[in-house]
This record gives C-alpha cells, sequence and structure tokens, in this order.
C-alpha cells in the first residue's frame, strides 16, 4: 500500500514516467515493471547532448483538417510523443529515462516568479524533495526566421525519490508577451543527466511557439 502511494506522488509530480496507480493490474505487476525500468534506467549512459538532433513537433485543439498546432517547439528526433490534454504533450526517450513535457496552455494568469512559487508549494510532502534553485532569468527566443530576441523565464530546479532512484527535474515557466506565464517546460531524468537535460530545456525554450 505503501508503495502505491508513492507511485500515486510521482505521479502527481509529473516527472517520472510513471503510470498512475489505479492503471496498474497488481502489486506484482508493479514490483517486476519497476524492477525491469530501475534496471535498464541506472545502466543507461547520461545523456548526451551533442548525439540529440531534434524535430519540430506540434499539438492543440484538432478541429478540421491541418489543424491542431496551437502549441508548438523543437524537442529530440525519436522521443515518443503522449498528449497529456490539449495544449500539454510530454515527449519521453525509449527507455523513458529522459523526459520534455511542454503545456502551453496557461494562459498568462500570472507571472513566472509566481507560477514557479506555487510549483514549489504544491510539492510539499514529495519523497525526499530537495528545491535546489528557483532562479528568474532571461533566455534566448527564436521560434522562428525572424532575428532572436529574449524572454523572462523562471526555473524551478529539484530532486526527488521514486523507485527510480533520484529524480532530477527543472520546471520552467516563460513569459512570451509581457509579464505573464504562457508556457511550462519540464525536463527530467537522473541527476547525471542534467546537463544534457539543460540542453533540452533551453532548446525547448528557444523554439516554442504559440498560435491563435
Amino acid at each position: 500500500m505503501n508503495r502505491l502511494r508513492t507511485l500515486a506522488r510521482v505521479v502527481a509530480v509529473g516527472a517520472a514516467g510513471t503510470l498512475p496507480a489505479a492503471a496498474l493490474p497488481s502489486q506484482a505487476a508493479v514490483t517486476t515493471a519497476s524492477t525491469t525500468t530501475v534496471a535498464a534506467s541506472s545502466n543507461l549512459h547520461a545523456l548526451d547532448a551533442s548525439k540529440l538532433r531534434y524535430i519540430r513537433r506540434c499539438w492543440g485543439y484538432v478541429r478540421y483538417p491541418n489543424a491542431g498546432c496551437e502549441v508548438s517547439a523543437a524537442v529530440p528526433k525519436g522521443w515518443k510523443m503522449t498528449r497529456l490534454s490539449t495544449y500539454h504533450a510530454r515527449f519521453d526517450d525509449r527507455s523513458r529515462t529522459w523526459m520534455v513535457r511542454i503545456n502551453g496552455g496557461l494562459g498568462g494568469k500570472q507571472s513566472s516568479s509566481t507560477a514557479a512559487l506555487s510549483k514549489q508549494q504544491s510539492l510539499r510532502g514529495v519523497p525526499g524533495l530537495r528545491i535546489v534553485s528557483r532562479v528568474t532569468s532571461t533566455e534566448v527566443y527564436a521560434p522562428g526566421p525572424n532575428p532572436s530576441t529574449t524572454v523572462k523565464v523562471t526555473t524551478l530546479t529539484y530532486t526527488y525519490r521514486s523507485y527510480r532512484g533520484t529524480r532530477w527535474v527543472a520546471t520552467r515557466y516563460v513569459e512570451l508577451w509581457g509579464p505573464r506565464a504562457y508556457v511550462e517546460i519540464t525536463v527530467a531524468g537522473r541527476q547525471k543527466d542534467q546537463a544534457g537535460l539543460k540542453t533540452v530545456l533551453a532548446k525547448a525554450t528557444r523554439t516554442i511557439a504559440l498560435a491563435g
């Protein structure tokens, strides 16, 4: 029971790539799947950003042919896309060790710094949580052929404990138009992957585009 509660908490964090506890068929299945995943993940090399190739993916509200591209960004080629909601998608490598998740449906309701603080507060009670930093900065933004500019972002970095071991996570809130966050971008993996994941995060930040 404690194991299932821990898995449910990990799903709430949204960075470990696990299934909801209710969707798991049995405790035995959990143990088998967990053991296999942990073994594959722990033996995998650190994410090498120099070997990544990127492709622009898009998603959104599909109402008629050629629609459904209200949100787009460059993500690692070959990472599997899973649509979480209309404007929210995640991309996982084949081993489900590394992940980037992008939500373009925030709607500019608050500043990036306020959004990051709210996210940090929502993590209370997560097993092994350690807040590494919460930093507001400017990042390069060049989603199209026009000259690059900069956008204000706030990035929350933290680690937590899952059945796969310690997970490293960075969640970034991007202000595209004025002092309001319209996009949330999260990358996650192991602690030794953070250099590569920071590159994936920077690429997504630089290329994120919202239509409409």
